[in-house]
């Protein structure tokens, strides 16, 4: 009852321990303000706390008017020493949650805290110390610059092994595209119209793929006697070669037939796998998969991907894409290779500063 007035706005002020506001309590909808009046022991706890304001059904975020988050404390008191204990668990747990992510990030998705440290910044203000917030910015120009020239580093060293690939990949695509375009020129003089004058297995011609089908069925017919007799006892392994010819271009037609044991109903049985692929070394082209490894889908498959240059259009045009890309992924490389690190003189301005200000903060501690 007492949430729900402080969401209707009936209750304006709601004070309680991280424990009794803390995970579960919904009163975010007209929340402007949190205080943290100590510093909690742990940073989930802290996270917890801030996490009753700032999170999804704040009205002020419709509105468009900022919440605000304070952190009330005494100046050179305990306060710093419990807002130091926070920084310092909080940077451990960091490094373990989010260590692996932050090696495997690149230098354009990586997201560092770089800019923020609210822990650090606390400490500062109530350590009583002139230089201390001074020393804090300092502290975080280091890091920020720091991390900055690692990320630049892990880039170098990047860049040092992806050249080396690219340009195997570059040279590899140069390749295809070679092969691919005269293999497709080659068709296009045997075959100008992409199609077939005649079809030659041994003895027999054919004008067409339709005048085939009792070889069809013949053909089919002796696979089927040939598995029949390998479930009943024959070889566990048979191949059997077919060779086609289409105008002078030979395509080698493989078909191997594998026994395998299966089990079903509470018994082995024996069946038998079939495979079926063709080649023709002339046209680059080897152990292509037939579809079903049926014979008519392979004569197919060359007559309307093969002869008509289709295939080869294909990988020359995939070929060219990756030449392209892998190219221009080299180039913009190179670009990057050998820059010197760009805040060189910041990150050093910014160790002298810090190196300054920690001296000043020793001289002016109050002596006992």
């Amino acid at each position: 009852e007492i949430f729900d007035k402080v969401n209707r706005g009936d209750i304006r002020v709601i004070l309680g321990s991280t424990f009794t506001l803390g995970t579960g309590v919904n009163i975010q909808e007209r929340l402007h303000t949190l205080i943290h009046l100590d510093a909690p022991n742990r940073p989930m706890d802290y996270t917890q706390r801030n996490g009753r304001i700032r999170r999804q059904g704040n009205l002020h975020k419709e509105w468009g008017k900022p919440i605000r988050i304070l952190r009330f404390g005494v100046e050179d008191s305990l306060d710093v020493t419990a807002y130091q204990r926070l920084k310092t668990k909080g940077a451990i747990a960091d490094s373990i949650m989010n260590g692996k992510q932050l090696m495997n990030d690149s230098m354009s998705n990586r997201v560092l805290e770089e800019e923020e440290d609210t822990f650090g910044d606390t400490i500062a203000q109530l350590s009583g110390s002139e230089y201390a917030m001074l020393k804090n910015n300092a502290e975080k120009n280091v890091r920020k610059y720091e991390s900055r020239k690692k990320q630049w580093e892990v880039d170098q060293t990047y860049i040092h092994n992806a050249k080396p690939k690219l340009k195997g990949l570059i040279s590899a695509s140069e390749k295809t595209l070679k092969e691919q375009r005269g293999y497709l020129e080659t068709v296009k003089k045997a075959f100008p119209d992409g199609k077939f004058n005649e079809i030659i297995i041994g003895k027999h011609k054919f004008g067409s793929i339709d005048a085939m089908d009792d070889f069809f069925k013949g053909y089919n017919k002796d696979i089927l006697d040939e598995t029949k007799r390998m479930k009943e006892g024959g070889a566990d392994v048979q191949t059997r070669q077919l060779s086609i010819s289409l105008d002078g271009y030979t395509f080698n037609v493989q078909t191997v037939m594998e026994k395998a044991m299966s089990r079903g109903g509470g018994q082995l049985f024996s069946e038998v796998h079939r495979k079926m692929t063709y080649s023709c070394p002339v046209l680059g082209i080897d152990s292509v998969p037939v579809r079903q490894s049926l014979l008519r889908n392979a004569i197919s498959d060359i007559t309307e991907n093969v002869i008509t240059g289709k295939d080869f259009t294909e990988k020359a045009e995939s070929a060219e894409r990756a030449l392209k890309h892998n190219q221009s992924e080299l180039k913009q490389l190179e670009s990057r290779e050998g820059t010197p690190f760009e805040f060189g003189k910041e990150l050093e301005q910014a160790k002298k500063q810090y190196q300054e200000y920690s001296e000043l903060m020793i001289w002016t501690e109050p002596r006992q």
